[in-house]
């Protein structure tokens, strides 16, 4: 159920899509300018935002942010690419409807940081138990799925943490992380 779960971006990266709808915003006029390049004038706004997905300052009359206002903010090129991986996710998985993707993803990620709060709340001789069964008992193909999928959803995850200004807030991802260290 975990092995190849979640979305692959062009690097071969899992991501998971931000939990609130991303909303199209147009810059104010005022914010105009002539950015004189190498091809000729071209206008750029400047909208003092930077797009949480390619780092690079948003300079286009259109950008996309957080319908509930968090601090995420998408450039169109980002936003494209982003609703068009997520659509051929969900052919290629057979997923009918947004919502019902956004809960399988997000089901993907809660069950991996509960296994990571279950695991790092064993006892000692508990948590010794379980790492000898998965080393030993499992087979090293199955293993690798195991280890594959928690560091997708950590590698997924880690970009929303980085959005929250606590990044010691997010629990939950913490236990994802411990998993994963647990599991090396």
């Amino acid at each position: 159920l975990l092995t190849k779960a979640l979305p692959r971006d062009q690097n071969e990266v899992c991501i998971i899509p931000h939990p609130h709808k991303m909303e199209r915003q147009e810059a104010a006029e005022e914010t105009l300018y002539l950015h004189l390049g190498t091809t000729g004038r071209r206008p750029v706004f400047n909208t003092k935002k930077i797009c949480d997905n390619c780092g690079t300052r948003i300079t286009d009359r259109y950008y996309y942010h957080c319908s509930e206002n968090c601090d995420i903010d998408f450039c169109q090129d980002c936003h494209t690419r982003s609703k068009d991986l997520l659509d051929s996710f969900m052919a290629e998985v057979g997923e009918d409807s947004q919502e019902h993707l956004s809960k399988r993803l997000f089901w993907v990620i809660d069950i991996t940081e509960r296994i990571g709060w279950h695991v790092l709340h064993l006892n000692v001789a508990d948590r010794r138990q379980l790492a000898n069964e998965l080393a030993f008992e499992w087979p090293t193909a199955l293993f690798e799925r195991l280890v594959q999928a928690a560091i997708d959803v950590v590698n997924a995850r880690v970009v929303h943490v980085q959005d929250v200004k606590d990044i010691q807030s997010d629990e939950r991802f913490w236990y994802a992380v411990g998993w994963l260290q647990f599991l090396y």
